[in-house]
């Protein structure tokens, strides 16, 4: 755990005034309190929770199906087990509410914030075992796998912001494009091993991955301070 990862969208004071904003912001709360309850940062899940529970209320997400899912999240900010079933369901119930709206672009808006927060604090976390030389097989393993799968997760991502014309999904497009340029840039290597059907020995150029490192936080900071 890292309190450090988290500073900046924990004491964050912002209001987003557009609905991109307020979106992608969600999402990355999202996986904020995800993060703060597995390490049972009881303060933080209450600062995060409030922070969702307005951000729902002003993207017009709360309705009868997702106020009592939004309570339920509050009951259940000490039970892991618990709350994250219940953040699962509060996610389907404002997805199936966009979509009855036809608004699905806010859907992958959100979606698109989840991805950006989950490779910033993978990255982030891949940087600091680099850096105090702790990065043992089993991390490798582990997270080499990880990082190939989130290549291909962003590429599935672009397919589906190519998809809306909106200015600010178009312009955010354009900035993962960029972050896709990167990842083609690990130069990423792998085996296939058919009898256990799993990707393994997956090799890439480490430099190369804290320069995603570095451009992620900056994409991210700029996100979260409402500058981008």
């Amino acid at each position: 755990y890292s309190d450090e990862i988290i500073q900046e969208t924990k004491n964050n004071k912002i209001s987003y005034v557009s609905t991109f904003s307020k979106a992608i912001n969600l999402g990355i709360h999202l996986v904020d309190l995800t993060y703060v309850v597995i390490y049972d940062n009881n303060q933080a899940s209450l600062i995060y929770f409030d922070k969702i529970e307005k951000l729902t209320r002003e993207l017009d997400l709360q309705n009868n199906k997702t106020i009592p899912v939004l309570t339920k999240c509050k009951k259940f900010i000490t039970n892991k087990d618990s709350l994250f079933y219940t953040l699962l369901t509060l996610q389907n119930e404002m997805d199936r509410k966009l979509f009855e709206a036809q608004k699905e672009e806010i859907s992958l808006i959100i979606i698109s914030g989840f991805y950006i927060e989950g490779l910033y604090m993978l990255t982030n976390h891949y940087e600091k075992l680099i850096k105090n030389k702790s990065f043992t097989s089993f991390y490798s393993n582990n997270l080499n796998n990880i990082i190939f799968q989130q290549k291909l997760y962003l590429e599935s991502l672009l397919d589906l912001l190519k998809m809306y014309p909106d200015e600010d999904v178009q312009k955010l497009n354009n900035s993962l494009l960029k972050l896709q340029k990167q990842f083609e840039a690990l130069n990423i290597r792998y085996e296939f091993s058919d009898k256990e059907q799993r990707l393994k020995n997956v090799t890439f150029d480490n430099e190369k991955l804290i320069e995603i490192k570095k451009f992620v936080s900056s994409f991210r900071s700029s996100i979260v301070n409402d500058t981008y």
